[in-house]
């Protein structure tokens, strides 16, 4: 069930495919109606993703940052969020 206030993750979509994901702290309705407002031309879809915490919320946006990688998010992809790389071949 939505919830007007809560934590959670959102994707946007255009007709590429996924655009943007991001999180929020705060009402994920008006998370998303502030995007459509700034970037309305860039996409034309979203799903949401309401989690138990913001703590969950970061770990989630994380993991689908790495994986995804979205057009949308490459300023933040190259800053703090960037994945980090380890060697995991067995010798």
């Amino acid at each position: 069930a939505w919830k007007e206030d809560g934590w959670g993750v959102y994707a946007l979509y255009n007709n590429y495919g996924l655009y943007y994901i991001g999180k929020t702290d705060t009402s994920l309705k008006s998370r998303i109606r502030r995007h459509k407002s700034k970037k309305y031309k860039k996409w034309d879809k979203f799903s949401w993703y309401q989690t138990k915490d913001y703590a969950h919320a970061i770990e989630l946006e994380s993991i689908l940052l790495r994986i995804m990688n979205p057009s949308g998010n490459k300023k933040q992809a190259r800053g703090k969020n960037k994945p980090k790389r380890e060697n995991l071949l067995v010798k």
